[in-house]
């Protein structure tokens, strides 16, 4: 199964759609949001790219997403399931934790032996991907706010992971 991962779209959702383009070229069949998701636009963004083709959507919040207040209720009726703060899934065999990582305990009682294959972060803004304890982190680095903007792509079948950079404008 192959998973897209973004994080870090601050609201902004002409990038959040570039991001989505780039996700759907490479045949993601699910997606995660990392957290710091911005603005409930963003979410709609992810809704109307990935539910023609009926691709999961699996989002956390972050630390800026304390302003989206029907966030955590958003329609049942879409792709996108909310999780709260932390999300603890089972995809494609793979145990995976999803938390934006600004809450370091949350993010350390992941790492922690054993519990997951993977561990999805954002907050950072950093591209990131490393193993600890058996477990591999990945950040995919920030949609917006960055440098050098960009998203990844993991095959959970052959662990192989893809940084993609997105273009800075917008």
């Amino acid at each position: 199964m192959i998973v897209g991962i973004l994080s870090d779209t601050h609201g902004n959702v002409k990038r959040t759609a570039q991001a989505a383009a780039q996700l759907k070229a490479r045949g993601v069949q699910a997606v995660f949001h990392c957290g710091d998701i911005g603005s409930e636009d963003v979410l709609l963004e992810l809704a109307t790219a990935f539910d023609p083709s009926a691709i999961p959507v699996h989002a956390v919040l972050g630390n800026v997403d304390t302003c989206i207040a029907a966030v955590e209720q958003f329609p049942e009726t879409t792709v996108v399931c909310m999780h709260g703060a932390f999300g603890d899934l089972t995809i494609g065999g793979r145990r995976i934790a999803v938390v934006h990582g600004h809450e370091s305990h949350r993010l350390r009682h992941a790492l922690g032996p054993g519990r997951y294959d993977y561990v999805l972060t954002g907050h950072t803004h950093r591209a990131e991907d490393r193993r600890q304890s058996g477990t591999r982190l990945i950040n995919p680095g920030a949609v917006h706010r960055s440098g050098a903007p960009s998203v990844a792509v993991l095959d959970l079948e052959s662990d192989v992971l893809e940084h993609i950079p997105l273009a800075r404008q917008g």
